[in-house]
């Protein structure tokens, strides 16, 4: 219901009704008092009352520093009652780095001092604590008891009281005082005056104009002195021109210029300036009165100024400037401009980033000269920034002033766009699907990325004969800039045709993909494959990085995958130029001695120590295995190139347990690798057929028929069990005998 009703109250001593709820009132003397209020709702209305004792309140007093409070004073216009009028306006303002804690309102009453008085010229007016100006007042020049005399001292102080509506009365009485003259000059550079200076060496002078307005015409004619400092674009102090220190070169109201001809740099470059205009001949006691055209709040720094990247055929140059703001600038005001070697406006970028911090710039590109592949330096940045509206505040015409700029001739490189992950392998692409026996690296080869440079890992990459390898790459570059990049190679796939990379805000590209010049060639191959990066804006030319794969090549697609890369690293070097099924295979087959020089054997000890080792994996991870890792073994090194190569398994005849193999070891059987094996007695032994001939990879040799491995390889039959004590070493002779009586023992099982 309050917020449809009025109300009304009625204090002993007031002059008039007060409104509001709750009502703000200031008793002006002690003791009890009797104060109603009425609510008014539509046509209805009640009236309550409430006894009030008022005390005097002796409050805490003290003496705030700059870090609670900000007075300000400034003359210029005002629109007061529906009046333009000059006049001055007080402020208080709560410094935000240490303002007044625990406290929801403050009430500012201004005075003025009037002879040996204090006269109110404003009254106490409520706001909350944070507001970011929250006690003004406008003194009008006219319309007062006595007239605010222009350009004289002027004392004037603010009581604030504070006041915590929680705990009532709980309120402090500030009084701050201050004199001030008021500051009512203003100086600006001039309408045709540049912002900054560009200097020939052959220029003999720079006429630098400025423009000098002033609180009004007055009881006084002001006379300026006006200093120009000249600065180099890091800041630093280059010369000072003054005016105005002689009587017959006075400076007044209006525009007005002096001439830099003394002391001129001997090379080209671009400067800046400051002007200062002040005077003191107010009536005494005299203060200065004084104005620059320059913010003295806000500042601005370069660090670094970069390229990006460069053409030189088409004589680009990409550029950024990292630049720091002292604090938050105005709304799209911080600009860029670029300069040539002739100091040739080249462009200009706006930044978006205004807050106070160091900041990245966009990146622009130029169109610059270039000679001998490099642009012609030196190349000049410029940063420009203006102060915030509420810096701007503090000004006699309440304009906000433009930073000093500053700027840079040293160009650096920024980091070149660097290939962070690349892989060969996607749902489109050729290459064969490999993995690891064991997990080494944080993934598996051939999943997504296969090479990472920041891990120092380079997986290998491998494809059937005769198939184009288009690539996918990720990148690390300038933000929200776009090269174009390539890859140069001497490598057997030549390098790879430039695309377009991206970069987002962060500075990272999506995946990009690229296509190598050659195919994979018609023979088994294994080879490095190393790629040069370049890139560009338009066309690629400067080095970014390096990147070296193994690259396998097969003679056929794998019977299945994922591929073993180790077999891949056997198998292609084995027969590496080959171009048949039977030429590889024959290749291959040759170079299964190789093998002991890696360390993989059939296993030494009996089967019982390792009787899961029958596979691919385990052989490649421990380097023993059983017949049964071996023949698995020797049939996915072939299907990885697409070659049929089947195992079958013997095993001993009817009535016979076992059956006793004869000791190739101490002729040297390859894959074996030791002299007499501890095993030489099995229930079963696993081989690999291709081409009407039978393989055994346990023992690297092969036969011609079943009759022909089972003569060659096995000694005799057994009845013994596998757990039974052995008889020492039989004699081939008397094993041939045996086997030839039990020639139908054996028989050959189907294919798995």
């Amino acid at each position: 219901m309050s917020d449809l009703a009025t109300f009304t109250w009625s204090f002993p001593d007031a002059k008039e009704p007060v409104g509001g709820n709750p009502a703000i009132y200031r008793f002006e003397k002690t003791g009890k008092f009797t104060v109603s209020v009425t609510a008014t709702v539509a046509q209805d209305a009640g009236s309550d009352q409430i006894s009030v004792n008022v005390i005097e309140f002796v409050g805490t007093k003290w003496n705030p520093t700059e870090d609670n409070f900000i007075f300000r004073a400034r003359s210029g216009t005002h629109t007061f009652t529906s009046t333009v009028c000059d006049g001055v306006e007080l402020l208080v303002v709560p410094n935000a780095s240490n303002p007044p804690v625990g406290w929801n309102w403050v009430y500012a009453a201004f005075e003025e001092k009037m002879g040996d008085s204090w006269i109110p010229i404003y009254g106490w007016y409520p706001q909350f604590v944070n507001d970011p100006q929250f006690g003004w007042c406008w003194r009008v020049s006219t319309g007062w008891s006595t007239e605010l005399e222009k350009n004289a001292e002027v004392e004037w102080r603010v009581i604030l009281a504070l006041d915590d509506w929680e705990e009532p009365p709980n309120s402090i009485n500030v009084p701050v005082y201050e004199s001030w003259t008021p500051d009512n000059t203003v100086v600006k550079r001039g309408g045709e005056m540049p912002a900054v200076i560009l200097h020939h060496s052959t220029d003999e002078s720079h006429e630098i104009e400025w423009d000098i307005s002033h609180y009004a015409s007055g009881p006084i004619d002001p006379t300026f002195t006006v200093t120009v400092s000249i600065y180099d674009l890091s800041g630093s102090l280059v010369t000072t021109l003054v005016r105005g220190e002689e009587e017959e070169d006075e400076v007044k109201v209006g525009e007005d210029s002096v001439d830099w001809e003394e002391d001129l740099p001997e090379t080209d470059g671009i400067y800046t300036y400051v002007i200062e205009a002040e005077h003191s001949d107010d009536p005494a006691p005299a203060y200065p009165c004084a104005d620059h055209d320059k913010s003295s709040l806000l500042t601005v720094t370069v660090h670094d100024f970069y390229w990006i990247a460069r053409d030189a055929v088409s004589e680009k140059l990409a550029v950024a400037v990292r630049y720091e703001l002292s604090r938050a600038a105005l709304e799209d005001s911080v600009d860029i401009d670029f300069y040539d070697d002739e100091l040739n406006l080249l462009g200009s970028l706006s930044c978006d980033d205004e807050s106070v911090g160091t900041h990245l710039s966009p990146a622009v590109t130029l169109d610059v000269p270039f000679e001998s592949g490099l642009p012609v330096t030196p190349i000049y940045c410029v940063v420009h920034a203006v102060e915030t509206a509420a810096d701007g505040l503090g000004h006699r015409d309440q304009v906000p002033k433009p930073a000093l700029p500053k700027g840079s001739s040293t160009l650096t490189a920024y980091t070149a766009p660097q290939p962070v992950a690349i892989r060969f392998r996607d749902a489109d692409s050729d290459a064969i699907h490999l993995a690891q026996p064991l997990l080494v690296t944080d993934r598996q080869i051939g999943a997504d990325p296969e090479w990472e440079p920041l891990s120092s890992r380079d997986d290998p990459a491998a494809y059937p004969r005769g198939r184009n390898v288009t690539i996918e790459a990720r990148f690390n570059g300038f933000p929200s800039f776009t090269y174009k990049v390539d890859a140069t190679s001497g490598s057997p796939l030549g390098g790879l045709g430039s695309a377009s990379v991206a970069m987002d805000a962060n500075g990272a590209s999506g995946w990009v993909e690229f296509t190598a010049q050659n195919d994979t060639g018609s023979d088994v191959d294994v080879f490095t494959q190393q790629w040069q990066w370049r890139y560009g804006i338009t066309t690629p030319g400067t080095a970014c990085g390096a990147s070296s794969h193994t690259i396998y090549v097969t003679l056929g697609e794998p019977l299945e995958t994922p591929v073993y890369d180790k077999l891949l690293e056997f198998s292609c070097a084995w027969a590496q130029g080959q171009t048949t099924a039977s030429g590889t295979y024959a290749a291959m087959w040759d170079r299964l001695d190789d093998l002991n020089a890696t360390n993989y054997t059939y296993y030494t000890q009996p089967w019982y120590s390792f009787p899961d080792r029958l596979y691919t994996k385990d052989l490649l991870l421990f380097g023993q295995g059983r017949c049964g890792a071996w023949m698995r073994f020797w049939k996915d090194m072939a299907g990885a190139h697409g070659i049929d190569n089947p195992w079958c398994i013997f095993e001993a005849g009817a009535g016979y347990e076992t059956f006793h193999v004869k000791n190739y070891g101490a002729s040297g059987a390859p894959a074996q690798g030791v002299a007499d094996p501890a095993q030489k007695y099995f229930e079963d032994h696993g081989v690999n057929s291709y081409g009407g001939r039978y393989y055994d990879p346990s023992y690297g040799l092969d036969f011609d028929s079943q009759t022909a491995l089972e003569n060659g390889e096995i000694a005799r039959f057994s009845e013994r069990t596998m757990g039974a004590s052995y008889p020492d070493h039989v004699d081939p002779a008397d094993s041939w005998w045996d086997w030839q009586v039990n020639d139908t023992g054996a028989q050959e099982l189907t294919w798995p």
